[in-house]
């Protein structure tokens, strides 16, 4: 998570360093460095927030850098920078944190590695300004806002709704949030103002799991957001997991049957991932996958081979992870879900969007 570059310019051969990483929150930090090599310095010391190789293969980290504070200290990215940026669609151009940060600590996130475990939130004339941006740049009706917690600041949000339909923006957009942070009047403005699909992360339908990942919710709070995303008409999905240390067979298939149950619009399911700094990764940092797999490869969300629970052997992990991303796909593959989701996407709007998508759902049903 966050921003996590590495740059290997040919300026830096010059150097004694060859390889350089920006840690955290990158902006301040990738600009100061780019401004060292372009006048000329390749001693990066004084350079916070960056951990290079030296020529004799040792590694340097400097001092950790600040969280930009405030956050319209820094303009919105321009899209147009991005290499052959005309080959994106106009959706996949229309993502936008208006803030940053996460308040609580899921013992399988490392968010709080890069944030900390504070929200600094975007004013929201940013916000307008960049979506106006989006729209005169690039065409880009539909917005995705990337927040960890989109509803975390109530009023805040009740805000920035209203300054959407006060400034007729004309767009449509989705969220991601927590089950606890939906109420009616909550979904009643955001869906006013354009939202057309919110994502919730719920992870697990195990009471002892839940209490495990600790995230904080109930698996009634669950319930309740689907019913009210339901009653007011706005298309929601659920994100689930499997494979958390100590999970069970029976707790996984726990997970199954309450994703049938909330029923939501779409439901896309992941395999657990130790990332560095989250509570599980200290869990798991012994297992002997983790310590043979201990590379790139390992960070996948759909790797049956990441299977870090004591109670549940290799191979009838592979067979549950066949049975649960099955009963997924075929979730997502009913009629009911797919006219759904067309409905959602707004697919007059954007037929490029409609061709990927069924691409996708045909690949789905191939045997």
């Amino acid at each position: 998570g966050g921003f996590h570059a590495t740059a290997r310019p040919e300026d830096l051969l010059k150097s004694d360093c060859v390889d350089v990483v920006v840690r955290g929150e990158g902006e301040e930090t990738l600009l100061e460095l780019a401004e060292n090599v372009k006048n000329g310095i390749y001693d990066f010391k004084a350079i916070k927030g960056i951990s290079y190789k030296n020529a004799d293969g040792t590694i340097s980290h400097t001092p950790e850098r600040g969280l930009i504070n405030p956050l319209d200290n820094i303009p919105f990215p321009r899209r147009e920078l991005i290499f052959d940026y005309d080959k994106y669609t106009p959706e996949q151009l229309g993502w936008i944190m208006t803030s940053r940060g996460c308040p609580y600590d899921c013992a399988y996130c490392n968010s709080k590695t890069i944030w900390e475990r504070k929200v600094r939130f975007s004013p929201l004339e940013k916000v307008i300004d960049e979506i106006n941006y989006l729209k005169t740049t690039f065409n880009s009706i539909h917005i995705n806002f990337m927040d960890d917690s989109f509803t975390v600041n109530r009023n805040r949000v009740l805000k920035l709704c209203s300054m959407l339909i006060e400034n007729k923006t004309g767009i449509t957009w989705a969220c991601l949030t927590r089950a606890d942070l939906i109420d009616d009047e909550i979904a009643v403005s955001m869906k006013k103002a354009g939202c057309i699909k919110v994502d919730i992360g719920i992870e697990s339908g195990n009471k002892r799991m839940q209490q495990l990942i600790n995230k904080g919710i109930k698996l009634e709070d669950v319930r309740k957001s689907s019913d009210i995303l339901k009653k007011h008409g706005i298309f929601w999905t659920g994100f689930f997991m499997m494979g958390f240390p100590t999970e069970t067979k029976e707790e996984i298939l726990e997970t199954l049957k309450f994703m049938k149950e909330v029923n939501p619009n779409w439901a896309y399911l992941n395999i657990f991932t130790p990332y560095p700094g989250s509570k599980f990764y200290d869990m798991v940092e012994g297992d002997k996958l983790f310590q043979q797999q201990n590379n790139i490869n390992i960070y996948s969300h759909q790797s049956p081979n990441n299977c870090f629970s004591t109670n549940i052997s290799r191979d009838e992990f592979k067979k549950v992870v066949k049975l649960m991303f099955k009963e997924f796909n075929r979730h997502n593959s009913s009629l009911r879900s797919l006219l759904r989701r067309a409905y959602s996407k707004k697919y007059h709007r954007n037929p490029k969007q409609f061709l990927k998508d069924a691409g996708k759902v045909l690949s789905w049903l191939r045997p």
